[in-house]
């Protein structure tokens, strides 16, 4: 497999989501967990444009999946 320099610099230059936010807590505006960050979807464009939230697991409600527009997420006090 011949992999270009393009793609090496993006690797180098990149950074990993696994521990950056794949598991992270998602917090909803009353400052509330409602789920953990499960999946990212890139799109066509190589943009990340959904992240897909392991949501519920509360008393009473089953855990889900949940696509959520990256656009609707905030960085919060380092959160």
């Amino acid at each position: 497999m011949d992999v270009s320099y393009g793609e090496l610099r993006d690797v180098t230059l990149g950074w990993s989501t696994k521990r950056q936010i794949i598991g992270q807590p998602v917090f909803n505006n009353q400052d509330e967990r409602v789920g953990f960050v499960d999946d990212l979807i890139v799109g066509g464009d190589r943009a990340v444009t959904y992240a897909i939230v392991n949501a519920g697991g509360f008393v009473g409600l089953a855990k889900h999946d949940v696509a959520v527009p990256v656009s609707r997420f905030k960085l919060m006090d380092g959160n």
